[in-house]
């Protein structure tokens, strides 16, 4: 019975440090993915239909004129500068763009879930983010990447040239990481054995 007992208290140590190992693993590559990406979040006033409609042409001004501040922008640094030499302007055309809705700017590091966008997703964690909220900013935001470039924008660093190829995988498989709990299957193992005897 004490021989069971260890065998079993082992392999669930085992099991466990093989876990903490790859979320651990996991952890980090998605740390090293958010020190070099930019999002971009434009937050309704609410959710009606013509607060929602409203994000979108606010969103449209905003990044035509982030888009233009980033030319030529090779990493996240510069990037980050070029919004904030750059924050009038992009201020200004969200503004003009929310019909006489108060709307405020911050560029900050915030914590987000995993998100999915049009083509790509980021894993939970902490982003340099670019937040435009219109109103009060009840309603529910647009988010997408900003630099490196996804789209077909030209004017700034291509991803694929940016990011690592396992950072682009993060990006492109939506930070679906398979994190296998192989604890479960040794405890299975582990019940066989014991059945046996």
């Amino acid at each position: 019975m004490n021989k069971r007992i260890k065998i079993w208290e082992l392999s669930l140590l085992i099991a466990l440090c093989i876990t903490l190992c790859q979320a651990a693993i996991d952890s980090g590559r998605q740390e090293s993915l958010s020190e070099k990406v930019l999002r971009m979040h434009v937050v309704a006033a609410s959710d009606s239909e013509a607060d929602q409609a409203l994000k979108l042409k606010v969103r449209d001004a905003a990044v035509r004129e982030v888009e233009a501040a980033l030319e030529g922008c090779e990493d996240i640094y510069e990037a980050r500068m070029a919004i904030k030499l750059n924050e009038k302007a992009i201020l200004a055309a969200a503004r003009d763009a929310a019909e006489g809705e108060r709307v405020t700017m911050s560029l900050n590091r915030e914590s987000f879930s995993h998100r999915v966008g049009e083509g790509y997703s980021l894993p939970a964690g902490e982003y340099w983010a670019l937040r435009l909220s219109i109103g009060e900013g009840r309603g529910h935001n647009w988010w997408g990447l900003i630099f490196p470039a996804f789209e077909d924008a030209e004017c700034y660093v291509p991803a694929a040239d940016y990011l690592s190829d396992e950072e682009m995988r993060l990006i492109i498989d939506g930070g679906e990481t398979e994190i296998r709990f192989r604890f479960l299957e040794i405890w299975e193992k582990i019940r066989e054995m014991m059945g046996r005897r």
